[in-house]
């Protein structure tokens, strides 16, 4: 997938989307939330977090093909200049604006990874959940950040 072309506000419009589209606000601005504290803590910028190799579901194909290939059509008419009218990208994209400007509250108490509450009692539950302290759930999501 090509994403030359994507900016800091695509690239977190586009993941806070592709990770959360099926969240309340709440929990989008979440995962908004996540990528900034990333974007401090690393001192990267929004499109450098989020395409960062293995870190967002959304841009690998190896754990979610279907929703790999939604969002390379969304990157794609990105690139074709097509307008936006779904209106949970257009949310999406107003969480990106308010998260980039400062003017959103973190809602996950400095959390700098998140996963799906599923995976917690599963055998799929990740080996880094255990270094990492729990902040907060929000909706189906649970957030951690890293120890010191």
């Amino acid at each position: 997938m090509k994403t030359d072309h994507l900016t800091d506000r695509d690239a977190l419009a586009l993941t806070v989307w592709a990770e959360a589209r099926g969240e309340s606000v709440n929990g989008r601005v979440a995962v908004a939330c996540v990528i900034r504290n990333r974007m401090r803590l690393r001192k990267l910028s929004a499109k450098a977090v989020c395409l960062q190799p293995m870190q967002f579901s959304c841009w690998q194909t190896i754990d979610g093909q279907a929703n790999h290939d939604v969002l390379k059509a969304l990157v794609d008419a990105a690139a074709a200049g097509r307008p936006v009218t779904d209106p949970i990208i257009r949310e999406c994209y107003w969480i990106a604006d308010g998260v980039l400007a400062g003017d959103v509250r973190d809602n996950t108490k400095g959390a700098d990874h998140y996963l799906t509450t599923r995976l917690l009692s599963s055998s799929r539950r990740p080996s880094w959940v255990a270094k990492m302290d729990w902040t907060t759930t929000v909706d189906s999501q649970a957030f951690y950040r890293s120890r010191p």
